[in-house]
């Protein structure tokens, strides 16, 4: 299926089988100015992502760590799960991204904590990964300026 998604746009091909991540971030900062994001926010695994993580803190990027480990994102999981079984999670309706949350499976601990994995090596969950670590920073992130503050600023403008 892989050829025609990227016919469709829906994945993006690399020179190589190693994943060259600066191309990764430079992509990332190409839909951001695409789209006229604001005020974003990246989460990333620290055990394996320090290239990326100096990358984006030397480009002045707010990065948030995130352990992607049972006891770390079981909460997160959980109602990311929730919310998307009650209809409440709007994603891009494409063949790649309901491949690979077909692709993952629940594992679970003694303690009642949950984290997804995938179930193959060769099968793909990485935009499940993203959208459980993006709930997590949504659910917990408080801004740094609150409403009145910034409307009371000279920013502030209707």
């Amino acid at each position: 299926p892989f050829d025609l998604w990227l016919q469709k746009g829906w994945i993006k091909t690399t020179e190589s089988i190693i994943v060259n991540q600066d191309k990764v971030i430079d992509f990332c900062y190409e839909v951001i100015e695409k789209y006229g994001f604001k005020n974003v926010k990246w989460c990333l695994d620290p055990s394996g992502a320090s290239a990326v993580e100096t990358r984006l803190i030397e480009d002045n990027q707010e990065v948030f760590e995130i352990w992607n480990s049972k006891k770390h994102i079981s909460e997160a999981t959980k109602m990311l799960r929730d919310n998307t079984v009650e209809g409440n999670v709007y994603y891009l309706e494409n063949d790649c991204v309901k491949w690979q949350f077909n692709n993952a499976y629940v594992l679970s601990d003694e303690n009642d904590n949950i984290k997804i994995d995938k179930k193959a090596q060769r099968y793909r969950i990485d935009n499940v990964d993203s959208n459980i670590l993006a709930s997590k920073l949504s659910f917990y992130w408080k801004p740094k300026k609150y409403l009145n503050v910034y409307i009371l600023s000279d920013d502030f403008f209707i």
